[in-house]
């Protein structure tokens, strides 16, 4: 009898300190991690794909964020570079956009499409690409100003406006959980929600909302 008792103690005792691990655990990971994907017809047929891996990060977190633009027609398509960016300076990079026909901006609170440019934006690059710095390649040789995707793809044949043909994919992956503050460096996003907006030069726009905790 007195070992039956024991062992449901001992069976008691593991049960209690596997609770206790868990709910310590708890607070310091608490990102949601459901991911979302979302997708936006453009103008052209094209269309934009955004995808994130959480809703919620812990401080010092990352937001794993990945942008496709993608031909979903059983044909090529021929576009120039648009000028229908929803959201001006979207950017990817210390070096701007590159050859993307797309990018991404930060503000802090919740917005929708109809208020977002009334969020001041928070920069989470060095630079703007209004001011490049100096390794960033010669915008004269990087610059688009043609795709041609081909069918069921995203791959593009991107005509620059100077310099040869290239052949790459309109997929892009940062992470987003920092941002340059007034001082230059890099820090961790504030507590707080925030929205990112993705748009592309067709007149593509997702926002992506998380929080940080």
């Amino acid at each position: 009898m007195r070992k039956s008792i024991v062992a449901i103690g001992f069976v008691v005792l593991v049960v209690l300190l596997a609770l206790a691990a868990i709910i310590e655990l708890g607070p310091q990971h608490g990102a949601q991690t459901a991911s979302i994907s979302t997708t936006a017809s453009t103008s052209n047929g094209l269309v934009l794909i955004v995808r994130a891996n959480a809703t919620s990060l812990p401080y010092g977190g990352q937001l794993l964020l990945n942008l496709d633009v993608t031909n979903d027609k059983s044909g090529r398509i021929s576009v120039p570079l648009g000028d229908e960016w929803p959201i001006q300076n979207l950017s990817l990079s210390s070096c701007g956009r590159l050859y993307y026909p797309f990018g991404v901006a930060l503000v802090a609170g919740a917005y929708g499409k109809s208020n977002f440019s009334l969020g001041t934006v928070i920069p989470i690059f060095k630079t703007s690409a209004g001011n490049l710095t100096s390794d960033c390649p010669n915008p004269y040789y990087t610059t688009p100003v043609n795709y041609v995707f081909g069918a069921k793809s995203d791959l593009a044949v991107v005509h620059y406006q100077a310099g040869p043909n290239a052949t790459l994919s309109m997929n892009f992956t940062a992470g987003i959980g920092d941002y340059v503050d007034s001082s230059g460096f890099t820090v961790p996003l504030p507590e707080g929600t925030y929205t990112l907006a993705c748009g592309d030069s067709w007149g593509g726009l997702i926002l992506v909302h998380f929080d940080v905790r």
